[in-house]
């Protein structure tokens, strides 16, 4: 591969997670250049019960942070094949819009709190990334974009070391799509919401949402 465009937009993947609210304010950390190098939110939720809250929660993220958002149709990803198959939808997405790279803010849920993801898991998410990513480089040169990358910082932290990079962002946490109903709920969203609260409250956080 040639040498990668170096005035390239940054582009990250969202469905309404913590990773996703990180990801955003880490965008808006580093300010364009010009308006057209924007950092540009992608949106692909999964087509479950999930993805009202979800699609909203994601807008919301973006709005926030200024970041310029693109909705791709709610997508099965029940399966391996579904989930590469968002993957690289949201990557040729980016690279027509000028995007060198795409950040997966996806983090691994541990079998056990404080545990390491499963690491036969979390080797097929990074080969996963690292195949899309070179797949779409093989198409991105028309648009100007000699190398295209997918990332996964989030990918191998544990909740702990999560919360800990939400606190350091300051991030707002009731931007998640589970925080509306996960207070009082039960569910996914109630789960979710326990999780989290818990494990950010653990190391500082607290909530300025009534």
């Amino acid at each position: 591969m040639g040498a990668m465009a170096d005035a390239g937009r940054e582009a990250v993947l969202l469905t309404g997670d913590l990773g996703g609210v990180i990801a955003c304010a880490s965008c808006a950390n580093q300010p364009p250049e010009s308006p057209e190098r924007r950092p540009l939110a992608i949106v692909a939720v999964p087509n479950d019960e999930f993805k009202i809250a979800r699609s909203e929660a994601a807008a919301a993220q973006a709005e926030t942070f200024d970041l310029e958002r693109i909705d791709l149709a709610p997508s099965a990803a029940s399966t391996p094949q579904d989930r590469t198959l968002v993957l690289l939808r949201a990557c040729y997405e980016a690279v027509a819009r000028g995007a060198t790279s795409l950040t997966w803010p996806d983090q691994l849920e541990s079998p056990e709190p404080g545990a390491w993801p499963d690491l036969d898991e979390l080797a097929l998410c990074v080969d996963r990334a690292l195949l899309v990513g070179r797949l779409v480089s093989l198409d991105s040169p028309p648009h100007g974009i000699q190398e295209f990358r997918v990332e996964t910082p989030y990918i191998d932290l544990t909740d702990r070391q999560l919360a800990e990079l939400a606190m350091d962002l300051a991030v707002p946490v009731e931007l998640c799509w589970w925080w509306r109903e996960g207070a009082s709920g039960s569910g996914e969203a109630g789960r979710l919401y326990r999780r989290w609260t818990r494990v950010l409250r653990e190391v500082g956080w607290a909530s300025t949402v009534a």
